[in-house]
């Protein structure tokens, strides 16, 4: 028992000596660059639950790991009762570098950020075979945000562009689609 309690203790020293574990949950707003050839979307709200790993003082770099759901409801622009609806799961890797507006130890903080993130879709739930296969399961976005910090609350709030196509390219779709997202997080500093 000694040990274990050592161990947390000593990750907890090792953690508040390098930066601030944020866990947060958030809600997440997608959408599609430009929707498939003859169909258009309606958007499914998701949220987003995990952390992130702040190191750094005025500027600052932030890698984190995300649980994130959202979802499409795709449907032809002739005939909107021929639908599709999918809903994904999955983790996001963001990797975020910013600056702070005001020293660390401030109780108020506004910041500023932007970065890659890679989002792995493992689960989705699709209601129709029609897409079934030409939807991909990486996807690369650029997300830019800003983020306010009071003592040891936070919020933040962010949008992503889209670097890679949320579609595989098909006969059937003829159009570059890309899952934009704009996402509101709130959370705690720990270790600050």
């Amino acid at each position: 028992m000694k040990k274990k309690v050592l161990v947390i203790i000593l990750f907890c020293l090792f953690f508040k000596s390098f930066g601030q574990l944020k866990p947060q949950i958030g809600i997440n707003i997608p959408s599609l660059s430009s929707p498939p050839l003859g169909r258009d979307f309606e958007t499914r709200n998701g949220f987003s639950i995990g952390a992130t790993y702040m190191m750094g003082n005025q500027f600052y770099m932030e890698p984190g790991l995300l649980y994130s759901t959202y979802g499409f409801e795709i449907y032809r622009t002739l005939d909107p009762e021929d639908f599709t609806i999918v809903d994904s799961r999955s983790l996001e890797i963001p990797f975020m570098v910013g600056g702070r507006f005001m020293p660390k130890e401030n109780s108020f903080n506004v910041r500023a950020f932007t970065g890659p993130k890679m989002t792995w879709a493992f689960a989705e739930d699709i209601d129709s075979d029609l897409i079934i296969d030409e939807r991909k399961t990486i996807l690369w976005g650029w997300v830019v945000g800003y983020g306010i910090d009071y003592k040891m609350f936070f919020m933040e709030a962010n949008y992503e562009f889209g670097l890679t196509d949320y579609f595989e390219t098909s006969q059937i779709l003829q159009r570059d689609s890309k899952k934009n997202m704009f996402s509101i997080k709130v959370g705690v500093n720990l270790f600050k």
